[in-house]
C-alpha cells in the first residue's frame, strides 16, 4: 500500500545523486572548497527528514484508521536508515538518470511491495 510512495521517494533520491554526479556539480563544489563529509551528511539529513515526515503521516494514518498495524511503526521509522545509504551506493551503478529512475523504482517496489506481501502471506499460512 505505501510501497509505491516510498519507491518514488527513493527514486527521487537516486535521480538527484546521478544527475549531480553526471553534471559535475559535486566536483565543482569540492573544487570551491566544500568539505565532502559535510556534503554527504547534509544530503543524508535532508533525505532523512523528507522520508521521516512521510513516515509520520503514514503511521498517523495507520492509527487514525485503526488498521491494526500497531507494531509496524518501528519498521517504518527504521526504514530510512537502511534505504537511504543503500540508495547512495546504488546511485554509483548508473550513468544515465532515466535508467537509475526506472531500475530504482521497480526494484524498491518489488522489495517493499511484493516481497513484503509474500512474507506476510507466508506468515499467515497454516502450519
Amino acid at each position: 500500500m505505501s510501497a509505491v510512495a516510498y519507491s518514488m521517494m527513493v527514486t527521487a533520491i537516486v535521480s538527484y545523486l546521478v544527475v549531480e554526479r553526471i553534471s559535475g556539480l559535486k566536483h565543482l563544489q569540492v573544487i570551491s572548497g566544500m568539505n565532502l563529509k559535510a556534503y554527504w551528511v547534509g544530503n543524508f539529513i535532508f533525505d532523512l527528514i523528507k522520508m521521516e515526515l512521510t513516515i509520520v503521516v503514514t503511521i498517523s494514518l495507520f492509527f487514525g484508521f485503526e488498521m491494526g498495524l500497531n507494531s509496524a511503526w518501528a519498521t517504518y521509522v527504521a526504514l530510512p536508515f537502511g534505504i537511504i545509504p543503500f540508495s547512495y551506493v546504488m546511485s554509483y551503478w548508473f550513468t544515465v538518470d532515466s535508467a537509475a529512475q526506472t531500475f530504482t523504482m521497480f526494484f524498491h517496489f518489488f522489495i517493499l511491495g511484493i516481497m513484503s506481501t509474500l512474507t506476510f502471506g507466508l506468515r499467515l499460512a497454516p502450519d
